[in-house]
């Protein structure tokens, strides 16, 4: 728990492919922290890797202990080279992903428990 997979603006050296736990991804600032995105069962982390950058802005810590495939970024970059098939699985978990930090952003800017439960339901 709390081991740091990526650190922001640093190189991710591996990729990891979530079998169990929970893994938060962590917009940063040097006053704020937030949740900006979950990779659970069937997961995966380095998505910077997979869109091909070696860096993420945000943080990625495991919040959950569990287990995970670890597979080097460079290993994994080659295999894509080589797999248009994982090459496109991967783009379309990106974009997956992506969906659902945008709405994690919604939800944390905007949203209210009592839009969700309204008093006397």
């Amino acid at each position: 728990m709390r081991q740091v997979l990526e650190a922001p603006y640093n190189a991710i050296p591996h990729v990891y492919f979530v079998e169990s736990g929970l893994v938060s991804v962590v917009g940063t600032s040097p006053k704020h922290r937030i949740e900006v995105g979950m990779v659970g069962y069937e997961g995966m982390t380095g998505l910077s890797v997979v869109l091909g950058d070696d860096r993420s802005a945000n943080e990625t810590m495991v919040q959950s202990t569990g287990t995970a495939l670890r597979i080097p970024s460079a290993a994994l970059r080659a295999v894509m080279r080589s797999s248009p098939t994982l090459t496109a699985s991967l783009l379309r978990y990106a974009n997956v992903f992506m969906v659902q930090s945008s709405q994690t952003a919604l939800a944390n800017g905007r949203g209210k428990l009592e839009d969700v439960w309204p008093a006397g339901s």
